[in-house]
């Protein structure tokens, strides 16, 4: 089995939208759309984002133990990598 470790830091709620943008369509660029069926990928860092107790629609990438509600950078966090689960 192959194993990719990715490091990742968001800025805060506080960024640009352009900012932000930028950030995550660079944190989809290197996850990347297509990989090996054997692929295990492990993303470390700090993503600013609160994904919040409710999972509908992220099922595959959240469970249903945070606290409170979704933030920005929650929901930009989840949208980029729930496609590639």
């Amino acid at each position: 089995m192959l194993a990719r470790l990715i490091l990742c830091y968001t800025p805060t709620n506080e960024a640009s939208n352009e900012v932000m943008d930028q950030v995550y369509e660079k944190l989809k660029s290197v996850l990347g759309s297509k990989r090996p069926q054997k692929e295990l990928t492990i993303l470390l860092g700090n993503m600013n984002a609160k994904i919040g107790s409710c999972n509908t629609g992220y099922e595959k990438v959240t469970g249903t133990h945070g606290l409170g509600d979704v933030n920005n950078n929650g929901e930009k966090f989840a949208d980029s990598i729930v496609c590639r689960a």
